[in-house]
């Protein structure tokens, strides 16, 4: 039973830490121009809100992309 629930742990562990490492790498989270607490967080929101839609944007493309291959034929033979 320990096993499970640790196992569990670790998994949401591991999801969040990979969600945190994306965004100081796409979107440059670590490094911050202001230097208030609030405006912190309004500027951590405002990457995280960018970071949402080119997740979205990529998402979008890519059920695009697959309906459209689905649809044409891009390499007729």
């Amino acid at each position: 039973m320990q096993t499970e629930i640790r196992r569990e742990n670790t998994s949401k562990r591991a999801a969040i830490e990979e969600t945190n490492s994306a965004l100081k790498r796409s979107q440059y989270a670590d490094k911050l121009r202001v230097r208030n607490k609030e405006k912190c967080k309004l500027q951590i929101g405002f990457k995280i809100i960018g970071y949402n839609f080119k997740q979205f944007h990529r998402s979008i493309k890519k059920a695009f992309k697959k309906r459209l291959n689905g649809v044409i034929c891009l390499n007729p033979s």
